[in-house]
């Protein structure tokens, strides 16, 4: 019996998991930057260049640390899982050393409760390249200029810029502190909380965290 946990979040600590759980192996499923941003900011109203800027730097990191687990860790693109669903999944059960099913490529039953993919069970073949219909112009190449380097190493389509654009850490505080906000009244808005008790209940759960 193999089981999984797809938090995003944990592409930030694969050494971690590596030492807990010795015998893991790492999938690490990346999505093109733009379409990350407009995904991030329908959802949980997030600042899209503090996303880009995020991105950029988790990529970097797992990426690295995928290097040092060698053979356990397996690296693809989400674009790549829509255009070639049964080559890619059949990859990932190689990867996996487990046998591959076409039933596999159907769920049971729902897994996202919010944004496009909500209620689906298959898989959504155009979700992919939404930026260039959906990004404004003037937006996107602020991403491109922070995230080129690392899309063009990827063989995403983007423009070279020349130098790497960075948010700074005054302004990554005060977009963290706007999408903090945004992200407690999404999920008071989905549980039927107010602000003020999603507020508190997250505060509670910080403080438990550190201990």
């Amino acid at each position: 019996m193999i089981w999984g946990n797809k938090s995003p979040g944990y592409i930030r600590h694969i050494p971690l998991l590596k030492k807990l759980f010795p015998s893991a192996k790492i999938i690490h499923i990346i999505r093109d930057v733009r379409d990350y941003c407009l995904s991030i900011n329908k959802t949980w109203g997030k600042n899209m260049l503090r996303a880009a800027q995020r991105w950029v730097d988790y990529i970097t990191k797992a990426r690295s640390d995928g290097e040092k687990i060698g053979s356990d860790y397996f690296e693809i693109k989400y674009e790549d899982l829509l255009d070639n669903p049964e080559y890619k999944l059949k990859e990932i059960c190689d990867f996996l050393n487990i046998e591959y099913h076409s039933a596999m490529l159907r769920l049971d039953r729902p897994t996202e409760n919010i944004g496009d993919a909500k209620g689906i069970i298959g898989i959504l073949k155009n979700n992919k390249e939404k930026y260039k219909k959906l990004m404004d112009s003037i937006l996107r190449r602020r991403i491109e200029s922070i995230s080129w380097h690392v899309l063009l190493s990827l063989d995403y389509p983007v423009k070279e810029y020349g130098k790497i654009e960075r948010i700074g850490k005054i302004k990554m505080g005060w977009y963290k502190l706007l999408d903090g906000y945004n992200l407690i009244k999404t999920k008071s808005s989905l549980s039927g909380d107010n602000i003020i008790k999603r507020l508190l209940f997250h505060i509670y759960h910080q403080k438990i965290s550190r201990f």
